[in-house]
């Protein structure tokens, strides 16, 4: 019997601030309240990974390619953790402006 993925959503905006987030990580709590209106890169990401990261975000916001609709990457958890998460990543518009949905899986859920 295959279990529920564990995930995170998130809509950020072109600064990559979180506008949404719904955070169902193994072993991990999220408060939205707490995280709404900060920084995904400062937030979540690790301070060794956030330049790649930070490229990647932006390739993907400008257009400049696809390669990255799908990327695996470590995220800093709230309570201090860390998980490796595969992102399936899409630019939307919603009111005339863009925003970055990703929605990610624990990477062991994918095996």
């Amino acid at each position: 019997m295959k279990h529920k993925a564990h995930f995170i959503k998130v809509l950020l905006s072109n600064k990559g601030i979180i506008v949404k987030i719904d955070c169902r990580l193994r072993d991990s709590v999220c408060d939205p309240l707490e995280v709404i209106g900060k920084s995904w890169f400062d937030t979540f990401i690790d301070t060794r990974d956030k330049e790649t990261v930070l490229k990647v975000f932006h390739e993907l916001f400008d257009n400049k390619t696809e390669e990255w609709k799908t990327f695996g990457n470590d995220i800093k958890c709230p309570n201090g953790g860390h998980r490796r998460i595969d992102f399936t990543n899409e630019i939307i518009l919603i009111h005339g402006q863009k925003y970055m949905s990703s929605y990610g899986i624990e990477h062991m859920d994918n095996y």
